[in-house]
């Protein structure tokens, strides 16, 4: 297994500035530290902002507090994210007019702007919320990931645009690698999540919920039933009764069935060099942290065929929509 060199912590979330003198780059980089802590954006939502309960500060600086060790593993620089980091948006005070301002869409429930070195949760939350807190627990620590990921900026008649989020690359009409990011990113959050979201107070009980719900299971299964059930809840029924209901984990689940073939692939093909699949996925992980795309086309050409990367990038990317925004 390759080695994997952790570096010390980010003081801001872009790292590269492309199109512009070294010299530029030095301003424009210093810009962001500078910034970081008083994001444009945090100040003209503040007034539809959810105030943050107790638990969700608590659920954040905890994130925060375990983020430095897990990215040790692969590599990564943390980088400090602060309750004021994360903005809530109250749906109710949230109008169409608002919502096409700000390009929020429906469906997502969470966008990070790297430009704006901000996380923006959006509703509608999850079914049972607050109840259930492991479904927003688990959005938080997707985007805080994607916050902790190599990110760049490209220079544009003298804009500043989203270039590369982790491995996923803006062009004028795609998002190259979106999706294997976003597995790739997801992946990492499910590990987070199992390793760290019991010592987290506020998400002990419903972690202990879905451990009998996972104990349940024939032995041989408990490992597929961990990576399908996301949280636990009770429903009340049309009759008054309550019943126990199981929430899969479905974010992107296509595309992490997707990278799970390209792992267990090129693992199958290095089984020396590789001892799992999960000694592949810290490579890729870590590529996603510095950016390094070329060390995952390699290992993609070398162990799925010549033209295989150029394969894998069509299946994993997607028609661009609006820049600077990750879900």
């Amino acid at each position: 297994m390759r080695n994997i060199e952790s570096k010390p912590g980010r003081e801001s979330v872009i790292s590269k500035v492309l199109g512009a003198t070294p010299e530029e780059e030095q301003e424009i980089l210093e810009k962001f530290r500078n910034d970081f802590e008083h994001p444009d954006l945090a100040q003209k939502l503040h007034i539809i902002e959810k105030e943050k309960t107790p638990e969700e500060i608590e659920i954040i600086e905890s994130i925060n507090a375990h983020m430095g060790e897990f990215l040790k593993e692969y590599g990564g620089q943390p980088i400090k994210i602060t309750p004021e980091k994360i903005i809530f948006l109250d749906e109710n005070k949230l109008t169409n007019e608002l919502l096409e301002k700000y390009s929020f869409g429906k469906d997502p429930t969470a966008i990070t702007y790297p430009i704006k070195q901000l996380i923006v949760v959006i509703p509608p939350y999850p079914e049972n919320y607050p109840k259930v807190k492991l479904d927003i627990a688990r959005i938080l620590v997707h985007e805080a990931l994607h916050f902790n990921s190599f990110a760049s900026v490209s220079r544009q008649k003298g804009k500043l645009e989203s270039r590369q989020m982790g491995i996923a690359i803006e062009f004028p009409k795609q998002r190259f690698l979106e999706d294997l990011n976003e597995a790739i990113i997801e992946k990492m959050a499910m590990k987070f999540a199992e390793r760290y979201f019991s010592q987290i107070s506020p998400l002990e009980k419903d972690m202990r919920k879905r451990e009998q719900a996972i104990n349940e299971f024939p032995e041989d299964m408990q490992e597929n039933a961990r990576e399908i059930i996301s949280s636990i809840f009770t429903k009340q029924l049309p009759s008054g009764e309550y019943k126990i209901m199981i929430k899969a984990h479905t974010i992107y689940e296509k595309e992490r069935m997707g990278l799970k073939y390209i792992l267990d692939t090129i693992h199958s093909k290095n089984p020396t060099e590789f001892s799992s699949p999960e000694d592949v996925f810290k490579i890729f992980a870590s590529a996603t942290l510095s950016g390094d795309l070329p060390s995952i086309a390699r290992l993609i050409e070398q162990n799925l065929g010549k033209g295989s990367f150029k394969k894998v990038a069509q299946v994993f990317s997607k028609p661009h929509i609006k820049p600077s925004e990750t879900q």
